[in-house]
This record gives C-alpha cells, structure tokens and sequence, in this order.
C-alpha cells in the first residue's frame, strides 16, 4: 500500500476521485490511442488508450518536443491531487470491522516561474509556492503554502526539488509529493508509438509506458506505470494497478492540463491517487514576495524518507462529552470547582483538565478568567495548573492570552515565563512565538538581573518549543539565540540556559557547539555543559559522553553527566549504550564517596540489566556496600533484580 505521505495530503474527497477515474475511462468520443486499463504486465509494449476528459487546449502544432523553458516564464494551473485508501482488515490481521477506507484530497493553485533556461545539458530552474490552498487542517495549509524550486529537463520531467530552508521536512515531503503527481516525460519515440520512461512518486521509483499524438487537439501524451523498481518503504509490496496520465501539452513550454490516476495493490489492500491539473490565467501578484536566491531553499530528495510531522491533538467524542458536562458553569462556579480541586491536594494532573474542557466549552471566558489572575484572585498555590489549563486548551483565545502575557513588559517574570513555556507544546504556535522568544533571550541585559533572568528563561523555553515542535525553522531560529548566548557569557550561570537550550532541543548534531566547554579549567562550566545531554538519543550522544567520561577527572563533573544520563534514559526510554555502561560500571566499582553519584551510577547501570549480565553483577556487588554504609540505597539497587540476585548479594554480605 501506499506509504502514509499520502494519505496525509489534504481534505477527504474521495468520492471525487472516483469520479475523476470514471471520466479517465468514460472519453465522449473517438479513440486517438488505445490502452487497457486493467494491472499492466511488462510484455509486449501496448498501444495507449483514450482518456480525455480534459479541457480543449490550443495548438501544439508550433511546438517542439520537450520543455525548452525561458527565464521570466510564469505558469499557473489549478491542481487538485486526491488519495483513497481501502485497507483488507483481514490480511492485515485487523477484525472485521475495523475502518477500512480512508481518503484526503489537497487542492492548491500552483505558481511557478523560469529563473534558468532549459539547455542540452541542464535543466531548468523554477521557484514556485501553491497558493490557496485547501487541506484537511489550516496549519497543514500553511505549511504546504511554502515557497520551493523545481528543475524540469528538456524531456519535461522533473530533476529535482528544493524546499524553502525554513519548512520541516515532513511537511515538504508532503509538497514535494504533491509536485510529484504532476512529473510527466515527453517520448523519445515517435508518435503513437509506446517508449520507456522512468519516475518517482510516494511509493517509489517506477517504470513507465509512454506514448505521444500530435493529432489531437493540443496534443496528448499518455503515461502508464508498469513496474516500481523500488520502493520507499522497504516492508511494502504494493505493485501498480490501473494506471493513467494523459496530459495536454498545448502551445507553452510546459504543459495545458492533466488528469490521471495511479493505483497500487499490495497484500494489505489498495491506494490510489487521482491528478487533475489546468492551466489557469496568471496573477499579477503571482509568486509577491517569494525569494528567488537559492540560499533560501535546501535541494533535496525527501520522498524516500520516513519523516513524521507533528499532528493536531485531534478533538474526540470523549472531548465533547466533557465540554458538554461543564458548559453550563458559570467562570465563578467553574474557578472555584478548580480551586477546591487545588485546595484539596488533588495534584496538578487532576486540577487542570477540567478547566480545559471549560475553556474549549466557553472560550469566551478566557479573557476574564486572566482578568482574575491579573487581579490577584488566583492563589499562588493554583497557578501552575491554570497555565497548564491554559496551555491545553485548544482555542485561539488561549494562545492570544498566553502570548500577551509572555509580551506584557508590566507582568511579573514569574508570569511571563509560565506564559512562555504553557505554548511550547501548543499545537498552534510557530515563528511567531519562536522569533518574539529569540528576541527575548537575545536581549542585553546591561546588568539589570530581572531582564537577564526573562533572558534565561526564554531561551530554554525557545529550547524546548524547537524540540516538541520538532520543526527545522523554529530550531535554527534556537540556535541563533544558543550560539550568540555560547559568544557572550562569561560564566557557568549564564551559559547554563545555553546548554539547557540544547538539551531540550535533543539533537546530538549539536554537541560539536558543547565539545570546547567539556575542557574548559573552570569545573563549574563543565559541570553546567552536562545538561546539554539531556534528552539527545543516548546511541546518538553514546560516542561523545564515552570520550568525556574517559578524561573527565572532577567528581561533581561526573556526577552531574551520570545524573544527566538517567534522565535521558528515561526521557528517551532506551539506556545507555556500551561504551557509556562501561564507563558507568568502572566508576560504580570505585564507590565514589557521593551518595548522589552512587544513586545516578545504580539507576544508569540498573536500567541495563535486562540485557548486560555484567551490570546484573555489578548491582548484586553493591548491594553489601549500600547496607554497610547505610545510604538507603539498598532500595535502589534491589528494584533492578530478581529475588535470587537480592539473595545472592545479601548472601555476600553475610559471608563479610
């Protein structure tokens, strides 16, 4: 079946799409070509079948073979790409009811302009942004609206694509899908004659029949998978069904229209893909404000990679139930339900969600229930759990308050930061929040410690936001903050939030920045790069951390990296590799004198048991330790065994 990147490309329609097939093989008359439609084989080559269904288009007549592009060149069309999913609940093991139909449609105004020319020996080069776009979500909109380039060869196939360097690459795979469905080649054949071509798509690179007839009005070329030689996701089996592009190529030097569907068949079911494309008058304002340097764009190939996007939290029928249970509360009932819940000590998990459901159920409440808590009327003790309602709550109203918060130069720093880290996580946060953020921590202080500590916090908030958002454009906006922070500090406190920064963004590819700091003669400055650890994969960080550990020679140093280290593990749910374990096990054989760093070493080493007998060893080893001293770290080391090891060490310990 077809990899998820389709699924995924916009609004339902599926029934549209069937109707799109319908008229692929309905043509109102006369049969220029001929091809069957039922699942290619790749024997003889077979004539191409008439598919219109297009709009008229004008003379080809003047035209030569190819795409031989010119700069200033601009082109529209109108583009509606549909998918349908129908999953086998049987072959996938799933039971008989489970949903097995799933369908997303995208439809956009495709803008693109020649900024190189078309030549014997290289391609051309477009800029290009799909303007209006209509997809199941307005954030993925938003996101499939960024700017791209494109190379087309002289065979008007495309070469290549660019995203812009700010767009996540998950939802440039999207775009560059999309673009995908309108990749047509010109035969190098002759006329009515089917040829060889090659492609890609989401599923894979694929094999083609081509055929082309200049008779026809405008001229068509057809196009017929018949093969994926590979393909994306290596566990598929998906081989093509019924497949056909016909395209219009008109007078222009690319083409006047497209109409195509491209089905696939594997074990689990089928998927297919239907195209329509037309050209459209062009906009006086086409392409306003789109960069055309390539230094804004990044060439690259993402449609075989696996890259997840971050989705919406969908609202569910559990959700309006909630909503519906509170809807009639007044704010005052509703506060002070929410402050009984805090007076009672019913921790912050059970204190916010109701609060939530109220202000997604009466979103106009939002504003003065801020009011409440400008004015003093929220105890201290309930405030972390209102911005925790806050940040959950999914209106526009909660981002509009949290945000003028975290801008409002008369609020308390406490509140602003609390405002600042309730919309990390947000689903409808972006540049924004990130820029306003940056601006923040970038700030020069001049000595005022108020601004320096908004300063701080801003840049592990900004840290935080670019590593749940997961989103390149909100991380580099980061790291700009991160290195000109690295540049500017002249001690172990005000670096801290630098490294804190990097920690909470988790990319190992940032560690080069950390390396200088892990030799630096001040003690407390190493000890501070530590957190830059803190939730990087620890296979991906294993390398670095093992070459630290094995010069770094200052106990608190070392405790901090074996604390920092648990909380990875835990953060990441994966231990330490082998070369951190060794390490590890060679300092717990130590007995450092620190109780914290024995605590740190046993959970790091604990969390490897089930697969490292020598960690196994090591803790039975402690344990005579730990009761011979009297740490309370016995506790510890026992939680990681099985009751014949707890014997064994207490065993040993008797035997002493």
């Amino acid at each position: 079946m077809k990899r998820s990147t389709l699924v995924a490309l916009g609004t339902a329609g599926g029934a549209a799409a069937l109707v799109g097939w319908a008229a692929l093989r309905s043509p109102p008359g006369g049969s220029p070509v001929e091809l069957a439609t039922a699942a290619p084989s790749e024997g003889a080559a077979r004539p191409l079948a008439s598919a219109f269904g297009l709009p008229p288009g004008a003379s080809s007549a003047g035209r030569a073979p190819g795409c031989w592009m010119q700069p200033g060149e601009t082109y529209a069309f109108s583009v509606r790409v549909a998918t349908e999913q129908r999953l086998d609940p049987a072959a996938a093991g799933l039971p008989a009811n489970t949903p097995y139909t799933a369908s997303d449609s995208v439809t956009a105004v495709l803008e693109a302009r020649v900024l190189t020319a078309t030549t014997a020996s290289e391609p051309a080069t477009l800029v290009g942004r799909l303007r209006d776009v209509g997809a199941s979500t307005p954030e993925r909109a938003g996101a499939l609206a960024t700017p791209f380039m494109l190379r087309v060869g002289e065979d008007c196939g495309l070469e290549g694509y660019a995203r812009a360097s700010g767009a996540h690459r998950a939802h440039a795979q999207r775009q560059q899908a999309i673009l995908h469905e309108l990749h047509w080649r010109w035969p190098e054949g002759v006329e009515l004659e089917a040829t060889t071509a090659t492609g890609q798509n989401a599923t894979g690179e694929y094999r083609a029949r081509v055929g082309y007839d200049p008779h026809v009005d405008g001229a068509i070329v057809q196009r017929r998978i018949t093969a994926y030689t590979t393909r994306w996701d290596e566990h598929s089996d998906a081989q093509p069904g019924a497949s056909l592009l016909t395209v219009r190529v008109g007078d222009g030097s690319w083409f006047a229209s497209m109409l195509g569907t491209d089905e696939t068949r594997g074990t689990n079911g089928r998927a297919r893909v239907s195209v329509e494309a037309t050209a459209v008058p062009v906009r006086g304002d086409a392409l306003a404000g789109v960069p055309t340097d390539t230094s804004h764009y990044v060439w690259e190939n993402l449609l075989p990679l696996r890259l997840e996007a971050r989705e919406p939290r969908r609202v569910t029928q559990d959700d309006l139930e909630r909503r519906q249970a509170v809807s009639h509360l007044s704010l005052d009932e509703s506060v002070d339900r929410f402050l009984g819940r805090v007076a009672r000590n019913e921790g912050l998990a059970g204190t916010w969600p109701e609060l939530t459901d109220y202000l997604e159920a009466r979103p106009e409440q939002t504003v003065p229930l801020v009011h409440l808590l400008q004015e003093d009327e929220i105890p201290e003790a309930a405030r972390p759990s209102l911005y925790m309602a806050l940040s959950r709550a999914r209106t526009e109203e909660a981002k509009a308050v949290l945000f003028a918060i975290a801008q409002d130069g008369a609020a308390p720093i406490i509140e602003r930061t609390r405002a600042m880290f309730a919309m990390v996580d947000r689903d409808d946060v972006g540049l924004d929040v990130a820029q306003y953020m940056q601006s923040t921590a970038m700030v020069d202080a001049g000595g005022d410690g108020a601004t320096e500590t908004l300063a701080r916090e801003a840049l592990l908030a900004l840290g935080a936001m670019a590593g749940l958002q997961d989103d390149d454009a909100i991380t580099a906006v980061a790291m700009v903050a991160v290195d000109q922070r690295l540049a500017r500090a002249e001690s172990a406190a005000e670096l801290s939030s630098a490294f804190g920064a990097i920690g909470n963004i988790g990319k190992s590819q940032h560690l080069p920045r950390v390396l200088p700091f892990t030799t630096d003669p001040d003690p407390t400055v190493r000890e501070a790069a530590a957190f830059a650890l803190r939730r990087m994969d620890p296979s991906e960080a294993g390398p670095f951390v093992a070459e630290w550990l094995s010069r770094e020679s200052h106990p608190l140093v070392k405790r901090r990296i074996y604390q920092t280290l648990v909380r990875q593990s835990a953060d990441a749910s994966a231990p330490q590799p082998d070369t951190v374990l060794s390490m590890a096990l060679h300092e717990l054989a130590t007995q450092p004198e620190s109780v914290m760093t024995r605590k740190a070493l046993i959970r790091l080493v604990g969390a490897c048991v089930p697969r490292s007998d020598a960690a196994r060893q090591a803790l039975i080893a402690q344990i005579p330790v730990e009761l011979a001293a009297r740490s309370d770290l016995y506790s510890e080391v026992v939680r990681f065994l099985a009751p014949d090891d707890i014997r064994e060490g207490l065993a040993r310990r008797v035997a002493r």
